[in-house]
C-alpha cells in the first residue's frame, strides 16, 4: 500500500511537469492532489486492521494480535514518510540527475575543445 501510494505521487508530479508545470509547483500540487487519496487508502486499512490487533488469543487460539498491531504501526509510519520523504527524494533525485547531466555536457564539451585544439594546431617546422 505504501509504495502504490508512493507510486502514484510520482506519477502525479510528472504528468503535471509534463504538462509544463515547475518542479516545485508540480511537487506540492502533486501533494495536495494526492493527500486525500494516501490518507483514504491507509485509514481503510488501519481501521481494518484494528480488531486483529486488539482482538486477545482466547483459549488455545493463535493471537494475531501483535501481528495486527506491526501492521497498523508499519502504515502509519510508512503513509507519513510517503508524504513527507518520498517529495524530498524526488527533488534530491532531480537535482543530482540535472548536475550529472550539466556536468557530462562540460565534459563532453571540453573533450570537443580539446580535439580541435590538437587538429588546428600547427605543424612544426622541419629541419
Amino acid at each position: 500500500i505504501v509504495v502504490k501510494n508512493g507510486i502514484v505521487i510520482i506519477d502525479h508530479i510528472n504528468q503535471l511537469r509534463n504538462g509544463g508545470m515547475a518542479r516545485l509547483d508540480a511537487i506540492s500540487q502533486a501533494s495536495l492532489d494526492r493527500f486525500r487519496p494516501v490518507m483514504m487508502t491507509a485509514l481503510t486499512t488501519v481501521l481494518g486492521s484494528l480488531p486483529m490487533a486488539l482482538e486477545p488469543a482466547a483459549g488455545g487460539q493463535v493471537s494475531f494480535c501483535s501481528m495486527g498491531r506491526t501492521l497498523i504501526g508499519g502504515l502509519i509510519t510508512g503513509t507519513i514518510l510517503t508524504l513527507v520523504v518520498v517529495p524530498l527524494f524526488y527533488s534530491l533525485i532531480d537535482d543530482m540527475r540535472a548536475w550529472f547531466g550539466s556536468f557530462f555536457e562540460d565534459l563532453a564539451s571540453l573533450a570537443k575543445l580539446g580535439a580541435r585544439a590538437s587538429v588546428s594546431s600547427p605543424a612544426e617546422p622541419a629541419d
